[in-house]
């Protein structure tokens, strides 16, 4: 994955052989969530609860821009082979 961008890339990289294709379908849930990357943004968060390890904060703009919460998820059916990680490939 890439998380070093502006928007994190939780999406596996070709590279990631082992783990491509090597999941199983148990507790797997049909439908993937499609998380729309774009609505936390590389910025440490501000605040009085915030841990000092955290980079990520949510893109209140970007959200505001597109509807809503509710738009950062575009929920499909999977296909194909299931990956061990975050998101199929």
């Amino acid at each position: 994955m890439d998380a070093a961008g502006t928007n994190p890339d939780y999406h596996l990289k070709s590279s990631a052989g082992t783990l491509i294709g090597k999941g199983t379908t148990t507790e797997a849930p049909a439908e993937d969530i499609g998380f729309d990357p774009k609505c936390i943004t590389k910025t440490a968060p501000t605040g009085t609860d915030v841990q000092s390890w955290w980079l990520y904060s949510i893109d209140y703009d970007y959200i505001k821009s597109i509807g809503g919460v509710a738009q950062c998820f575009h929920a499909k059916a999977r296909s194909g082979a299931i990956d061990i990680g975050a998101y199929a490939l």
